[in-house]
């Protein structure tokens, strides 16, 4: 009598810890760090990116509910269509911007603040077709590195009723190099000194 009531305390008790654990998952946060380096400095620049997304994996290796969280974000989208996704991650997607953009940018127009929020259209075959600045700064140069470099990492493309098709995709870049900013997939660099 006794070990059947502990068994079944014991199922319940298992039960709630499942349950609080998947509710933690739901709401998780992640965390990528990326080293560059920059010219004329032998100190490197630490950005962490924190999101609610793992950022080292690929669409196909995501979770069920980190698919429909990314799915959620498209007001239109059915439970079997997928949005547009780096081909090999969201950390490939930054580290490629980054990995150039610390080299090449003049430091005064890297010290831009405020998260720029990019829209990249993605064709049915994964290229990106156009990148759109929502919100990001003013100097043409920047515009035209960042844009160039998203431009050349590939896409999962946007399907819709299991067919390829064009499709947006909404990402934040932190480009400052001492903003301390932090929403949805944006890279934070940690100032040094």
């Amino acid at each position: 009598m006794k070990t059947n009531i502990l068994l079944k305390f014991a199922a319940i008790v298992g039960a709630v810890t499942t349950a609080v654990v998947a509710l933690a998952d739901d709401h998780q946060t992640y965390t990528y760090r990326l080293q560059t380096n920059v010219t004329g400095s032998i100190v490197p620049i630490t950005r962490t990116l924190r999101g609610p997304h793992p950022f080292d994996q690929a669409w196909d290796s995501l979770s069920e509910a980190q698919k429909a969280s990314l799915r959620d974000e498209y007001n239109d989208l059915g439970a079997e269509d997928e949005p547009p996704f780096p081909l090999r991650g969201l950390s490939v997607l930054y580290e490629h911007v980054f990995r150039v953009y610390d080299k090449k940018v003049d430091k005064r127009v890297a010290e831009y603040a405020t998260p720029v929020e990019v829209l990249i259209s993605v064709g049915p075959d994964g290229k990106v077709d156009a990148v759109q600045f929502l919100r990001g700064p003013q100097e043409s140069s920047v515009r035209d590195l960042v844009g160039a470099l998203i431009a050349e990492v590939p896409f999962k493309p946007g399907k819709r009723q299991g067919r390829p098709v064009r499709m947006d995709y909404l990402v934040e870049i932190d480009l400052g190099m001492c903003a301390d900013q932090i929403t949805h997939e944006t890279a934070t660099p940690r100032c040094r000194g």
